[in-house]
């Protein structure tokens, strides 16, 4: 008795074995040409690939300005090269550029209702008065730009007027930077 399921679990066995190899193997799409012994086919592969720009807006992220000041580096705008997290891209193209807009966000301002108004440059002002406008415009950064490290400094400009007539407080503004990517 014990030799017969021996026997027969060998035999199970056996066949599970065959069966194992006779399972047909899967691939991918393929395009087929048969060829005989008078005619020809080709076939054709289809090749994709994707270069990707990627890059970092560097900015400042917060600065106290100081009462009293009339120009003030607050600090500078970059643009980094980036990969995203699976390596891809790496950086700008040749053939591109990033344009870099900063915007003057409103006022500063104060929680009792005070206000005081200022300007974005990118160059410090010789004039204690106030800017019309602002001035920093748009920036462009090149693939050399970048590998070189260019770096565009930012300026607040608030004039002489605002700080005479602002009211004692604590005062919150921001800047907004804004980069695209274009071809040149």
């Amino acid at each position: 008795m014990k030799n017969k399921v021996i026997t027969g679990l060998l035999g199970l066995l056996g066949f599970l074995v065959v069966l194992g190899m006779a399972t047909p193997a899967l691939a991918d799409d393929f395009n087929h040409a048969t060829v005989t012994d008078k005619s020809s086919q080709e076939g054709k592969t289809e090749v994709t690939s994707t270069v990707a720009s990627n890059f970092t807006l560097q900015v400042p992220a917060s600065f106290t300005l100081a009462y009293n000041t009339f120009d003030t580096k607050i600090g500078g705008v970059k643009i980094l090269n980036g990969a995203d997290v699976n390596g891809n891209g790496y950086g700008i193209a040749a053939n591109q550029v990033v344009n870099v807009t900063a915007k003057n966000d409103g006022p500063l301002t104060s929680k009792n209702g005070g206000t005081i108004k200022f300007t974005v440059n990118d160059q410090a002002s010789a004039s204690k008065d106030s800017f019309a406008s602002d001035s920093f415009g748009t920036k462009q950064f090149t693939n050399s730009d970048v590998i070189s490290g260019k770096e565009v400094p930012v300026f607040m400009h608030i004039g002489q007027d605002q700080w005479n007539n602002a009211a004692s407080g604590d005062y919150t503004g921001s800047i907004t930077f804004n980069a695209t990517l274009t071809n040149k």
